[in-house]
């Protein structure tokens, strides 16, 4: 949330930047007041590896564990080293696909975005 951001300015001695609030409003995607991992991931990630497909595809075929041309929570456990049917993998899929799981077109429109349009 802002209120963790500006309390760690505050613990470091630091002023918050002036427009904190409108950085914190472009990366909190679905308006809750939170930066869910995914974004935070996605903002962190520099763009020109965001945007090669070559690496996007590299990227999916790691995360594809079972090779059924979908990522799905089984996956990401296997990859992130949890349990099968991990909550936490759920959840981090589900702000990434509403339906639980991801083809690539999908993890291609998650990675690039408006650049496909």
């Amino acid at each position: 949330s802002i209120g963790v951001i500006e309390n760690d300015f505050t613990y470091r001695g630091v002023l918050p930047p002036d427009d904190l609030e409108v950085l914190f409003e472009a990366m909190d995607l679905n308006r809750d007041g939170y930066i869910s991992y995914c974004a935070f991931l996605a903002i962190m990630m520099p763009f020109s590896l965001r945007t090669n497909e070559n690496l996007c595809k590299v990227a999916f075929s790691i995360l594809d564990r079972d090779k059924d041309g979908f990522i799905d929570d089984n996956d990401l456990a296997t990859v992130f080293g949890h349990e099968r049917n991990s909550e936490t993998c759920k959840t981090i899929l589900a702000e990434a696909s509403p339906h639980g799981r991801l083809n690539w077109a999908g993890f291609l429109q998650l990675m690039i975005g408006d650049l496909l349009m």
